[in-house]
């Protein structure tokens, strides 16, 4: 691939593209092209399975923008602590 092509990766985060789960594939392609993120994400499991266990997988999908979003504003360093 020459320096002047880029490569696009989209990811359909609320289900308008593709039927499939696009929050997953989205982390496993930050993890695995930013692996430094490994550590908060396995910081964050536990709490994030005992809210799964909680209040049940389907909640999930009402957090999944905010985080997303959260974490695209920390990459470009606008995020801000509650």
């Amino acid at each position: 691939m020459n320096s002047a092509m880029r490569r696009v990766v989209f990811f359909d985060l609320d289900g308008t593209l593709h039927q499939q789960d696009m929050f997953g594939s989205f982390i496993r392609y930050v993890l695995r092209h930013q692996p430094l993120n490994l550590l908060p994400v396995a910081l964050l499991l536990p709490v994030i399975l005992g809210g799964l266990l909680v209040n049940g997988r389907a909640a999930r999908w009402a957090d999944e923008p905010a985080a997303v979003g959260l974490y695209l504003r920390a990459q470009r360093g606008e995020a801000q602590a509650p």
